[in-house]
């Protein structure tokens, strides 16, 4: 059944009286408009960038009723037109358009050239040295703001007309200033590098409608760059040649021997580089990231080959023991000599197996070696759980190397190395390549690097597999253990992640007393839904005194019934209900509301991933307590911000909750992997429960397919001539190219 139509489009033409608001930001404008014909005053309402008072405008939209503000017009488009009487064009100069000109001045220039005054302006603007009070400093001023606001008009005009929304053609401009028109006519592709949100689909029919031909090698070329970087979002360092042009082809639509030809042009030209793998496919890198493979590679074998910081820290291993609470088992023992007798050394193996204890243990020992200690991880909430194991101050990877938002690097580097002498970094599975780069690239020359982590989770949101590549080398010391110690009363959480792991079935209690592990099936999604509702409500509150606030929904995506968008919003309305304080999009926050941050943001210390509350909202922001600092988003940041309710598995990655809730449904079916599976259930440490599809689980439990991530990391480890650590040519990587897993977790498939 139709949904009920919109009121057709209706254009307006008047003299703008006065601005009521104007966002700087993001442009929304709310202003009273004069209609010509009828003189009626009306509330016109969008993105309206630089508007004054005077001008006329002709406006495009529908006339609707706010439930608060009442009757306005909404704009969808609109043009300035330029005021023809002496009156208008007083006004016009008048209103603040151009810099300096004020009421006294914009009256002498109209009373010395009349009705021809902006056709002087912007003709013949030298005649206005004629006007007493204009000297040629003046002059410079009226002339450069006349252009920059006639430009930034004409830009957000031309943008929109080829499909740019409103804040995105605003960013263009931003970008270019006063070449926006030139650069989008001229180099429409260079877009989809210099502006964020400008992909290659939005780019090209801008480029095609000004005249670009389908075999431009500036298409083949932005065509193929979108290709790897859309294989770069999914984790890939390097992508198959045959693959490649086999997908470039299908997006431009084309012959894939032009496409073949044009990336061969693109490796002549060093825009991208390529290299054979040990079955002789042939696998394309970006320079940046085959850089960095390389040196990743020289400087962990250099490592592996060197002597470590306290050759005697051996001695200490006794007295750590006698301190410590337990006593450690032989592989657990052979882990930590094999720690403090190497220079690099890692230690792997999945929840239970003692790795906390190991830590300790290790830290213990360095430090009574008189070693100074760093300990770092991946996210803020991983090094957070490293604080309280070993009472030790941790960090995240980002703030251990420095990192420097003014300008876009790592303070930390070749020329001033880290101030420590035994490196640990824990949840290293979520450690991409640029990220471990960076890392090695500031580890000083006497440092031991110690590497803790779990293969058998998902591995970076970043590019690679750097902790599976180091194992499956054979040449890094390494210990996987697998010995199970963490059985609680009931135990399940542990035993069946180990289960799902090895690709058995969990086991589901029949007495469920005491169980810490719950299946609880549902076919249909719907129901499973209501189901995730209930126990997050009241069932687990009720039952097990963890409140709504410590329990987490992990979902493999974010469509459907039970993806992360839909629970959010079912969660938010039951759990926080009322009238939204602020909406952006497809937002909608209260105070209360649990949200998540979405992108890097070092200049206020907020991280992909990080977790706060929405503490209060004022007229012009909202205030979020993460990590107990509230930190101010305003209307255009709200865009970092996403509901908490239900995560992903992927932004869950280095967090552990009291409670978890996995649902499961073959909507999902692409996603449903046993290393998925497995990551979401070490997520819990009171209480797991499955909901939904005994379906699901078989499949996600029986798929232990993971998509291959290419590159020739392990290769490089292994061969004979790889190169040693970062020569002079080394340049860490810009803001935005280097690791992006602090804070965990990106964007799973929608």
């Amino acid at each position: 059944m139709a949904g009920p139509s919109l009121p057709d489009a209706e254009t307006l033409e008047g003299t703008l009286e006065h601005v009521v608001f104007a966002n700087e930001r993001n442009h929304w404008t709310v202003a009273r408009l004069r209609v010509h014909g009828n003189d009626d005053r009306i509330t016109i309402v969008g993105t309206l960038p630089g508007l004054r008072a005077g001008e006329v405008l002709r406006v495009s939209g529908r006339h609707a009723v706010h439930q608060r503000f009442g009757p306005q017009f909404q704009v969808d488009s609109f043009q300035s037109v330029t005021p023809t009487t002496v009156d208008g064009i007083r006004r016009y100069l008048a209103s603040g358009i151009l810099s300096g000109m004020g009421k006294v001045l914009a009256e002498r220039i109209v009373e010395t050239f009349g009705d021809e005054t902006l056709r002087v302006v912007d003709e013949s603007p030298e005649r206005l040295l004629e006007v007493e009070g204009i000297g040629r400093k003046k002059l410079e001023s009226i002339i450069a703001s006349w252009r920059a606001s006639r430009a930034a008009r004409e830009t957000l005009v031309f943008l929109r007309g080829h499909g740019f929304g409103a804040a995105l053609a605003n960013r263009v401009f931003e970008v270019y200033g006063d070449r926006a028109m030139a650069v989008a006519r001229e180099h429409p592709y260079r877009l989809t590098r210099d502006v964020d949100g400008v992909g290659f689909v939005i780019a090209d029919r801008l480029a095609r409608s000004v005249g670009f031909s389908e075999d431009a090698p500036e298409r083949l070329e932005a065509g193929l760059r979108h290709v790897l970087a859309e294989r770069l979002g999914d984790g890939q360092v390097a992508t198959p040649w045959s693959e490649l042009v086999e997908r470039a082809a299908r997006l431009l639509d084309i012959d894939p021997i032009e496409v073949d030809a044009a990336l061969a042009d693109l490796e002549s030209g060093n825009a991208v580089r390529s290299e054979r793998d040990a079955d002789a496919a042939r696998l394309v890198y970006l320079p940046r990231l085959h850089a960095a493979e390389v040196e990743v590679a020289g400087a962990l074998r250099r490592l592996a080959a060197g002597v470590p910081a306290a050759v005697g820290a051996l001695g200490h291993v006794d007295t750590a023991l006698r301190n410590a609470s337990v006593d450690l088992t032989e592989d657990q023992l052979d882990a930590v000599r094999l720690a403090v007798t190497n220079k690099l050394a890692v230690i792997t193996g999945g929840p239970g197996v003692g790795k906390t204890t190991i830590v300790r243990t290790i830290v213990d020992v360095s430090r009574r070696a008189g070693l100074r200690v760093e300990l770092a991880a991946p996210t803020g909430r991983a090094a957070k759980r490293m604080t309280e194991a070993t009472g030790r101050d941790a960090r995240t990877i980002h703030r251990l190397l420095e990192f420097d938002p003014g300008s876009g690097r790592f303070a930390r580097g070749p020329d001033n190395p880290i101030d420590a002498e035994f490196v640990l970094i824990d949840e290293t599975s979520m450690v991409d390549l640029l990220l471990m780069r960076d890392l090695l690239a500031a580890l000083p020359a006497e440092a031991n690097l110690v590497l803790v982590g779990d293969a058998d989770q998902l591995p970076s949101v970043g590019p690679g597999r750097v902790l599976g590549d180091m194992l499956d080398s054979g040449v890094i010391p390494a210990r996987r253990l697998t010995r199970v110690f963490r059985q609680e009363a009931g135990g399940l959480i542990v035993e069946n992640a180990h289960r799902i792991n090895r690709g058995e079935m969990p086991t589901v209690p029949i007495d469920v007393d005491g169980a810490d592990f719950f299946m609880i099936p549902r076919e249909d999604p719907e129901a499973a839904r209501a189901v995730i509702e209930e126990m997050v409500t009241r069932r687990i509150p009720d039952r097990f005194g963890i409140p709504s606030t410590d329990i987490q929904v992990l979902t493999p995506m974010y469509r459907g019934e039970v993806g992360a968008d839909r629970l959010n919003e079912r969660l938010q309305a039951t759990l926080n209900p009322g009238d939204p304080h602020v909406t952006r999009g497809t937002l909608r926050l209260r105070i209360g509301d649990r949200v998540m941050q979405l992108a890097n943001d070092y200049d206020r210390g907020v991280f992909n991933g990080d977790v706060g509350r929405v503490d209060d909202v004022t007229a012009d922001a909202v205030h979020v307590v993460i990590d107990q600092r509230t930190v101010r988003y305003t209307a255009k940041e709200l865009e970092q911000l996403t509901l908490a309710y239900a995560i992903t598995v992927h932004k869950s990655q280095g967090s552990e909750y009291p409670a978890v809730i996995v649902p499961m449904s073959t909507a999902h079916w692409p996603l449903l992997q046993r290393n998925l599976l497995y990551t979401a259930m070490t997520r819990g440490r009171r209480i797991v429960v499955v909901v939904g599809s005994m379906r699901a689980l078989e499949r996600a439990v029986g798929n232990a397919h993971v998509a291959r991530r290419h590159g020739l990391l392990a290769r490089r480890l292994r061969a004979d001539d790889a190169p040693s650590l970062f020569g002079p040519a080394f340049d860490p990587a810009p803001s935005g190219e280097r690791g992006g897993t602090e804070g965990g977790g990106g964007d799973d498939e929608r």
